[in-house]
């Protein structure tokens, strides 16, 4: 088990389900998150693997398609048979599966504050996953209640 501090909301980020183009490398030997995402230039994303390629750095995995599609129904299926039917047909009526998630979540605080308390879970599960996989300890506060939380339930 190796044992690393990290600043814990730029490893966090790693795991959230975002655009496919973004790629998070965590630095071994200083526990550093870098980064590329869509937004950058081709500068900039040379640069940033060029530093990754040249360290100990170890590609963190973006959650995929399949992964974020399997995270909302899972939450999908954990509401009541209306709510279901709501957020399925606003998923078939737009394009964008997510962006039809998104739409017919609305303006409903109390399902928007559910499914953020879902996907932040997901979010959890899978930078423990990654931690555990690399045989990986982060020394912070944060990471030891996640532990408590999701290996204890």
């Amino acid at each position: 088990m190796t044992a690393m501090t990290v600043r814990w909301e730029d490893f966090e980020s790693a795991f959230i389900i975002g655009s496919p183009d973004a790629r998070y490398f965590l630095n071994l030997d200083t526990g550093e998150t870098e980064y590329t995402s869509h937004m950058d230039g081709d500068t900039v994303k040379a640069r940033v693997l060029q530093k990754v390629e040249s360290g100990h750095f170890l590609e963190i995995p973006r959650p995929s398609f399949d992964d974020a599609m399997a995270e909302v129904n899972a939450f999908i299926s954990s509401e009541n048979a209306e709510t279901q039917t709501r957020l399925k047909e606003g998923m078939m009526e737009h394009r964008s599966p997510f962006l039809g998630f998104n739409r017919a979540i609305g303006s409903d605080r109390e399902l928007r504050a559910r499914w953020s308390a879902h996907r932040q879970a997901g979010i959890e599960r899978r930078l423990i996953s990654f931690c555990r996989d690399h045989e990986l300890a982060i020394e912070n506060e944060v990471y030891k209640q996640l532990l408590k939380k999701h290996l204890t339930n």
